[in-house]
């Protein structure tokens, strides 16, 4: 954002700990201040604003700062304008770069010309060598290929590049939702309004609504798919990070995967779009829901129940997450929730037979002090019943997936050392799935856990939980 041409400048730390920035500009200026920034192997980033003052010669001016000495020792002075507020936002390079290397000992010159370029060259390649490395995904052989995945994510604004090894996020201007102005304006249009939306307008309110990134990510991995499904977990774990810095949680839109195809060329190997596949209700009509007078009805019993609002909002956000094991914390989370309203406190569990069902290895029963216990009680009330030893033994597993999850922030693949509780409730999802395998097993077994969680919101909507 440099609006000031340079023609030299030199740092010199003096006895008294205080660096001096001189600067000598092309042609005279009313004001001047810039900023210093760090290079390390890692980034470059803005360290301390300068507001320079002048000197007898009106081409010259003066600035100084007192460093902090663990800074990188290789700083670059940019981002010159004629103004006395420093511009607090990141490097912006002109075509000539004024860096400086601390000399031996902190104090004196520090280091310029063609010797800084040098510093710089090796420090900006070790940055691009950290970076550009491909993840690699597991299961890929020594001669696996390399993959690029570039991705497009809505609702998160930065303004510089953030980088963590394999993945780069960068802003810039998507132009989401022009198609959306269209639909809007072909409505508009049909219904005989005159007035259309203004396409630069809109462009500017979804700019500001849904600020977007480009997604660069690089991926060894032994196929197209294994690489896309990989980056896409990566990617969506790195959003979710950056939630927690940045306050605003993205949304992953769509991607496409590239790959060498020889002679320098790229060739295209598949695209998807993040929520693209519709898996749920296929069906239509009275039998599927498709009843307004229940909605009415359902409606109504929402609106006068802020408890109720609060579960189905976070219900829809479980069914909202792609990962099943995510999905299905969510769900068994927000059941125990639900309990712990609704079900009494340290109330006995027993089986069938009227027994206490004991706890572990341990001298005590089950109650609804446990997880288990509260979940199991609520789901009892739901069906009206004293004890069910089979859907006992279903909130078994569902807790069990809830442990480990909650344990080792996922589903863990097996393993040597994986549990017995663990493996015997893998083999009840695969036992769940139409073809015997893990994966076929998770839709149903997730599926089982919505239909208690979405009995219970009825109930709660209606008052009878």
């Amino acid at each position: 954002m440099s609006d000031v041409q340079v023609a030299h400048t030199r740092m010199v730390t003096h006895d008294n700990g205080v660096t001096g920035v001189y600067v000598q500009v092309a042609q005279p200026v009313s004001d001047l201040s810039a900023a210093l920034f760090a290079h390390d192997s890692i980034d470059v980033a803005w360290r301390v604003g300068l507001t320079f003052k002048p000197s007898d010669n009106p081409l010259v001016w003066l600035a100084g700062a007192e460093l902090d000495s663990s800074l990188p020792p290789l700083l670059e002075i940019g981002n010159f304008i004629e103004s006395t507020d420093t511009f607090l936002g990141p490097l912006t390079p002109g075509p000539v770069r004024f860096v400086h290397v601390r000399p031996a000992g902190g104090k004196g010159i520090w280091i310029e010309g063609p010797a800084a370029q040098t510093e710089l060259a090796q420090v900006e390649a070790a940055r691009a060598q950290r970076f550009m490395q491909a993840m690699v995904a597991p299961g890929s052989a020594q001669g696996a290929p390399d993959f690029a995945i570039f991705a497009v994510a809505d609702g998160l604004l930065i303004t510089q590049p953030q980088r963590v090894p394999g993945i780069s996020l960068t802003p810039f201007e998507a132009g989401l939702g022009d198609d959306v102005m269209k639909v809007l304006n072909r409505i508009i249009r049909g219904r005989g309004i005159p007035k259309m939306l203004d396409p630069q307008a809109w462009r500017k309110q979804m700019q500001a609504n849904r600020p977007a990134v480009l997604i660069e990510c690089r991926v060894r991995a032994e196929n197209e798919e294994i690489a896309t499904s990989f980056s896409r977990e990566k990617i969506k774990r790195l959003l979710d990070m950056l939630t927690l810095r940045r306050g605003a949680a993205a949304t992953l839109v769509a991607g496409v995967i590239v790959a060498h195809s020889g002679q320098g060329k790229q060739k295209l190997h598949g695209v998807w779009v993040e929520h693209g596949g519709y898996t749920e209700n296929l069906l239509g009509g009275l039998l599927a829901g498709e009843d307004v007078h229940a909605l009415q009805k359902t409606w109504t019993g929402m609106q006068a129940n802020p408890q109720a609002q609060l579960w189905v909002s976070l219900y829809a956000d479980a069914v909202r997450d792609p990962r099943w094991d995510y999905q299905f914390f969510r769900c068994f989370s927000l059941l125990e929730a639900i309990a712990d309203e609704v079900v009494p406190a340290g109330f006995p569990i027993v089986d069938e037979a009227g027994n206490p069902r004991p706890l572990g290895n341990s001298n005590k029963n089950y109650s609804t002090k446990e997880a288990r216990g509260k979940v199991y009680a609520l789901l009892l009330r739901l069906d009206g019943a004293a004890a069910n030893d089979s859907l006992w033994d279903s909130v078994g597993l569902w807790a069990q997936v809830r442990n480990d999850v909650a344990h080792d922030g996922e589903w863990q693949a097996p393993s040597p050392n994986e549990s017995s509780l663990h493996a015997a409730t893998r083999a009840a999802i695969i036992s769940a799935g139409h073809d015997g395998t893990f994966e076929s097993g998770t839709r149903p077994f997730v599926n089982r856990i919505r239909d208690y969680v979405k009995r219970t919101l009825y109930a709660a909507i209606f008052g009878s939980l």
